[in-house]
């Protein structure tokens, strides 16, 4: 029997006036790849907002590699007052 869990986070931030992106780093300090969906929204209307992660275009899943630093850019010059970034990991096991 296996089985998935999974952990979410949502992180939200408010965008200065005029500020035309959003950069986030994301540090996977483990020995494993990790696996992670994310969603990058504008908080009033809903809309996925552009980003990429180290220069490519976000997917809806993304790994990263073991130990290492990752850089997600986000285009928030079109964005409201607020951004959301939600982060879903899964991991499975057998029991």
């Amino acid at each position: 029997m296996s089985l998935v869990n999974s952990s979410k986070s949502q992180f939200s931030f408010i965008k200065k006036e005029n500020q035309d992106d959003l950069a986030i780093t994301i540090n996977n300090s483990s020995k494993e790849a990790r696996t992670l969906s994310l969603a990058v929204r504008d908080a009033d209307t809903g809309n996925r907002l552009p980003a990429t992660i180290n220069g490519e275009y976000l997917a809806d899943e993304v790994q990263i590699p073991p130990e290492t630093l990752r850089v997600l850019l986000i285009d928030v010059s079109h964005a409201g007052r607020q951004v959301v970034v939600e982060f879903t990991r899964n991991s499975s096991g057998s029991c």
